[in-house]
């Protein structure tokens, strides 16, 4: 058995593993940033949401409103931070590569 064909980010073609491309691995990297990217959003907003949990039920006590403060302002900053990292890889690969980020091998033409 290949262990390959346990991971659903590579679409290998028929003749195996022996017979990997440049074009899948792109795929697996254009996978990759995808996951990345959709991984720190979600956080982002998992800590946001806390973060007004935290306002919410602080009843005025300083010590926690300011964590709760403290949490949002990172946390919008982490989603900044990775809506800025997409925006650059959308931008480098158009300019370098052309078209869309590749989330499958077939999608790649770099002739």
């Amino acid at each position: 058995m290949n262990i390959f064909y346990a991971f659903p980010l590579l679409d290998l073609p028929s003749g195996g593993a022996k017979n990997l491309t440049l074009t899948h691995a792109l795929g697996v990297v254009g996978n990759g940033i995808e996951i990345a990217l959709l991984l720190a959003g979600a956080i982002a907003v998992i800590y946001i949401i806390w973060s007004g949990y935290l306002y919410i039920t602080s009843f005025g006590n300083p010590e926690v409103t300011t964590r709760a403060k403290q949490t949002l302002t990172w946390a919008i900053l982490g989603l900044l931070i990775a809506l800025t990292a997409s925006l650059i890889i959308y931008f480098l690969w158009n300019r370098f590569v052309g078209g869309e980020l590749p989330t499958d091998a077939g999608q790649i033409s770099l002739i």
